[in-house]
């Protein structure tokens, strides 16, 4: 697990995510336009629906987009887990 924060807490993940960040929707080639406030986005965690999000749909998140912190990394290799 990431250090989820916020709102982030109810997502899940997905190989195939209805939600990624600033960066990816780039990659797809999907301009990302300032935040309401008039900031700009942060390009590796701010996050954006990457696609039309169905009502009662889950919300879903590709957790190996991010880095994941040192300690959790270690962690996993030691109890020989995949972590990416």
């Amino acid at each position: 697990c990431n250090e989820l924060q916020d709102d982030s807490k109810f997502t899940n993940h997905s190989r195939t995510p209805n939600m990624c960040t600033a960066t990816r929707l780039k990659e797809l080639g999907i301009a990302v336009l300032p935040l309401p406030d008039g900031r700009a986005p942060d390009d590796e965690t701010d996050c954006f629906a990457a696609r039309d999000i169905e009502e009662n749909e889950e919300i879903t998140d590709d957790y190996g987009q991010y880095e994941n912190p040192e300690y959790y990394v270690a962690l996993c290799k030691e109890y020989n887990v995949e972590w990416a």
